[in-house]
């Protein structure tokens, strides 16, 4: 999904999409209290992702390279096999 919004919205920085799709995300859900960020206490829902072997001045944007492929997903601390 980071990678279709990057691709729609060219002039939004990798890091605030980063940004929407976590925090924002919960902000819409009225559940930032308890999702959006990484925090002790929170559940970590969590997705590992490969990054392209590549330099970039803004490490988000190796998030939104459709080379990056994810490896794992965790959600609640538990691997779904991703």
């Amino acid at each position: 999904e980071l990678q279709c919004a990057a691709r729609r919205h060219a002039d939004v920085s990798p890091a605030r999409l980063l940004e929407a799709a976590t925090l924002g995300g919960a902000r819409v859900l009225g559940c930032e209290d308890q999702l959006g960020t990484l925090e002790a206490g929170r559940p970590a829902h969590l997705t590992a992702v490969r990054l392209p072997e590549q330099s970039a001045d803004d490490p988000h944007r190796l998030l939104a390279n459709p080379e990056a492929q994810v490896v794992g997903r965790w959600f609640a601390g538990l691997a779904d096999g991703g």
